[in-house]
């Protein structure tokens, strides 16, 4: 293979991240590092009486004066069921002491998954540190019942109790059946929140996401900087300070966000928001179009769920930190049609959408996603099948069921562009070869997008109206389960996101041709209740700095380690001290020397203390089934961001600031 270089490469960054702001002008957002010091807008506080971190643990040090443990091996097992190399070690991360020695090593790793138990059950139970929505799931991922415990995990011990999880109390009252039944639309001069100001700070989450170079006119948050200004990849690509850079999500977050500025235009005008959709669209396609580096090479993924998810500094200061990346590729002989269709689509949503502004880079966007189109149906393959070392990290960490869905809406964007009747028969083949209909929309479930995108293209075809609303009926009916205050709720791994999909998709759905209004109204109504409940109609806001009670514990490293807390060598976060000898839940691999830690991620996953920059735009995780909301970092499933999350609730607050009367927010 011949070794291509990259002359710049920028990445919309998949990391669990920050957020940003509109403005030219910085956020700082900056909470005060001493004990004790506390934000004002809405910390949610530990079922316990405790309103701050105790001593006694260690809280609030950083670096040479954090964690200054001995290297003796002196195991002892924490109840995350990690065995830690002493007791010092587990302190530093937070854990609680369940005994001396090693832990039970039948909870980790998981088994092979076990059926059983109740899957209506809203008794969350905590195995291996994780917290499931109740004990059939926590089976079903393969945990033993002798590692399965009653209730919310409880992490740190902060002197006073252990932290495990807020109730949400104080909602609205509203039902989601009463929403999914309503056939009037509402009255366009009553929005029940700032649709405008959500979407502003939506959006804004993804100016923190972006590595490269930021224009000094562009720059608004004080605790992001320049980064990845040193490209060593092997063979082209940039060691970008990220997570492990996985196409599939890099290429859904445009996809997605730029459907939704297609759909609703004039949402975003009417919020003057359009320019900064276009913006953040841009950003990813470039990355995109950086890595298709000949007509039938693509760079697949970049990084692993080792080295990666083990560096907890700063992006800008990940050159230091990190090691070369491991990078994949889809070629000839080892295709990922799933990859190369998904960006193909992303590529040709962008050109549409910027086409008005940058004819000459629209050309260029359409030329690679022609490009990366026939590379995907002329050498079909799953990337769950590929031989390449940095692909096999995406069938890790994404499974595949098939690349049917990618080419159907791949074709289907290509036929919205182009108007080319060989792309709207390929999207029909396609899309029929897609089987049964799934339960979400998300990264590997394409087939709801295409069919609301097909439903407007070519309405003569039911197929599609068929399909979408079989999609959505499972909602609408109540097939899938909901929390108590009306989240739809298929399964609890980033939870949020899929109301909010469903709220975009079914208001993109009811302007299609052939809908009958009653039941496009059914869709508005649900997809109303599901963004109202994120924005706070049960007791609390769940999208970061919008309202006056939002999460504060986020998986989010950049909001938590930033630039102006990292002090570097004068405060060594970045210094590794042994860890474990074995196996677990926050172990990457086992070694036959000491796992090496370095010292911010006990900081991190440990410390019970905020988030000290405010992420703005932020879309928490998810909530318990009950509603509850997790307190710890540690817990990522519930507490993690990510593009493609906050994805789903862009459109859908650009959906209803289009319906109602909404003017541009001035915050």
């Amino acid at each position: 293979m011949a070794r291509w270089k990259l002359a710049a490469v920028v990445v919309l960054l998949l990391a669990v991240g920050a957020a940003a702001r509109r403005r030219p002008r910085p956020l700082g957002g900056r909470w005060l590092l001493q004990t004790g010091a506390q934000p004002t807008n809405g910390t949610a506080q530990p079922t316990t009486s405790t309103t701050k971190p105790a001593g006694g643990q260690g809280y609030q040090r950083h670096g040479a004066e954090f964690c200054n443990c001995s290297d003796e091996d002196k195991a002892v097992c924490g109840t995350d069921q990690q065995t830690y190399l002493n007791e010092c070690v587990m302190r530093c991360a937070g854990a609680i002491k369940l005994r001396d020695g090693v832990c039970n090593k039948a909870c980790y790793p998981p088994g092979e998954k076990r059926e059983g138990g109740d899957w209506d059950s809203r008794d969350p139970v905590c195995a291996s540190g994780l917290t499931f929505m109740n004990k059939a799931e926590a089976m079903y991922d393969g945990y033993p019942d002798e590692c399965i415990v009653e209730g919310v995990c409880k992490y740190v011990d902060i002197g006073q109790g252990p932290v495990s999880f807020e109730p949400t109390t104080g909602g609205k009252g509203k039902k989601w059946q009463d929403a999914a039944a309503n056939t009037q639309l509402p009255d366009k001069t009553k929005p029940a929140y700032d649709y405008s100001e959500a979407l502003h700070k939506s959006l804004l989450y993804y100016d923190s996401q972006i590595s490269g170079t930021i224009s000094p006119g562009y720059k608004r948050l004080a605790w992001r900087d320049n980064s990845c200004s040193s490209c060593k990849g092997a063979p082209f690509a940039c060691w970008c300070p990220s997570l492990a850079a996985l196409q599939l999500a890099h290429s859904y977050a445009p996809a997605f966000l730029g459907a939704a500025a297609l759909c609703f235009t004039d949402g975003f005008n009417k919020t003057r928001l359009l320019d900064d959709i276009k913006f953040k669209v841009k950003w990813g396609a470039d990355y995109l179009i950086n890595a298709h580096v000949e007509d039938y090479v693509f760079m697949g993924s970049m990084g692993n769920q080792t080295e990666d998810f083990d560096n907890y500094a700063p992006w800008e200061l990940y050159e230091k930190y990190d090691k070369q990346r491991l990078v994949g590729y889809c070629t000839k002989d080892d295709p990922c049609s799933e990859v190369t269709g998904l960006a193909a689509a992303a590529l040709a949503t962008a050109s549409e959408l910027l086409r008005p502004d940058n004819a000459a880079w629209a050309d260029k966007a359409l030329k690679h996603a022609k490009q990366l189109y026939a590379f995907a149906t002329e050498y079909p393959g799953s990337y769950m099948d590929s031989k390449d070392d940095g692909v096999k990290v995406l069938g890790y960490l994404y499974s595949s069921t098939g690349y049917q869905d990618e080419l159907a809406y791949a074709a289907a964007m290509l036929y919205k562009v182009t108007g080319e009747e060989k792309y709207k028969a390929d999207a029909a083949k396609y899309f029929a070869a897609v089987p049964a209909t799934p339960q979400t929309q998300e990264v590997g479930e394409l087939k709801p997008l295409t069919a609301v995108t097909m439903a407007q293209l070519d309405p003569d075809n039911a197929a599609y109206r068929t399909a979408a609303e079989a999609f959505f009926n499972q909602y609408l009916n109540g097939d899938i389960r909901h929390t108590d205050c009306g989240l739809a709720y298929p399964y609890h791994w980033g939870a949020l996101t899929h109301g909010n999909n469903i709220a975009t998709l079914g208001m993109c759905y009811a302007k299609a041709p052939k809908v009958d209004p009653a039941y496009a109204a059914r869709l508005f109504n649900y997809g109303q209740h599901q963004v109202d409940y994120t924005l706070g109609d049960c007791g609390r806001s769940w999208l970061v700095g919008f309202g006056e009670k939002y999460p504060q514990y986020l998986h989010q490293d950049t909001a938590y380690n930033s630039i102006l807390v990292w002090k570097d060598d004068k405060d060594p976060l970045g210094v590794r001290i042994p860890g474990t000898m074995h196996l677990g839940p926050i172990t990457q691999e086992k070694t036959e020397r000491p796992q090496m830690w370095q010292k911010a991620m006990p900081d991190f996953l440990g410390n019970w203390y905020p988030a000290r920059h405010i992420a703005y735009g932020t879309l928490f995780g998810a909530p318990l089934l009950n509603d509850g909301m997790v307190l710890s970092r540690r817990d990522y499933t519930y507490t993690e961001p990510t593009i493609t999350y906050n994805s789903a609730i862009v459109g859908a607050l650009a959906g209803l600031s289009e319906y109602y009367d909404v003017k541009p927010w001035k915050g």
